[in-house]
């Protein structure tokens, strides 16, 4: 899963140290629950957090918070995408449960970081496998009481403020149907589902659709959407 380079054996062997003794020094819970849709993706951290103490393996919100209630736990990690429910209200959830927990976040969407204010980690999932070694680099932090950020988040968000700063928000101005095109996009659904969520036919989805990308001055949704949360000209729904 986290495919090493020669050249980094002897970083990530002194990280491993680390986190070991760390683990040995920190008073937390060593109990930790993973919270992915995807059950090989589960299988796989279940084998990477082996020497600490696994209770749970949820594919879903409401799944983890049951976990929660029903057991004391140190430690968190968890997916964007989830079979029921989001991780950002799983974050609220958890710690309204159980205060002291620490957690991670593991994002396929990073735009959603801004929102996972929680969480002790947050790492895209395009950064795992890289030489820095994220995911351990956020358990170091959770274990530490401190707070990692994954090259990718760290980018996106000085993307953001960087457009932030821009005077260019006051130039563009969305339609009502334009802001129900870029809900469907965080929503992550394609032509088809908006048109029938929307109640509009696939041909005029993709006319606006079109349209609001030439707006923004983008290529695609994803930046459609980095764009529209930057400049404050649309709130994506939590």
């Amino acid at each position: 899963m986290f495919p090493l380079k020669a050249s980094s054996n002897k970083r990530f062997s002194i990280l491993r140290r680390r986190i070991m003794h760390a683990v040995a020094c920190s008073d937390i819970d060593r109990s930790i629950i993973l919270v992915f849709q995807s059950r090989a993706f589960l299988g796989l951290l279940a084998d990477q957090f082996k020497h600490l103490n696994v209770i749970a393996a949820c594919e879903g919100e409401s799944e983890a918070i049951t976990a929660l209630q029903k057991q004391r736990v140190g430690l968190m990690v968890a997916g964007d995408q989830l079979k029921e429910g989001r991780i950002t209200s799983l974050g609220t959830r958890a710690t309204k449960i159980q205060p002291n927990l620490r957690m991670m976040g593991i994002l396929q969407d990073p735009i959603s970081s801004h929102r996972c204010t929680q969480f002790h980690a947050l790492i895209a999932d395009a950064d795992i496998g890289v030489d820095e070694f994220p995911v351990y680099q956020g358990l170091m932090a959770m274990l530490t009481n401190t707070q990692y950020r994954s090259t990718g988040i760290l980018e996106l968000h000085a993307a953001l403020d960087l457009a932030t700063n821009s005077d260019g928000s006051s130039a563009i101005q969305l339609t009502p149907r334009e802001h129900d095109i870029l809900r469907c996009y965080s929503m992550g659904l394609t032509n088809r589902e908006a048109a029938q969520t929307l109640g509009l036919s696939t041909y005029t989805v993709q006319t606006y659709s079109s349209d609001l990308l030439a707006k923004l001055g983008v290529k695609n949704r994803q930046k459609a959407l980095l764009k529209a949360v930057s400049l404050g000209i649309s709130k994506i729904a939590s």
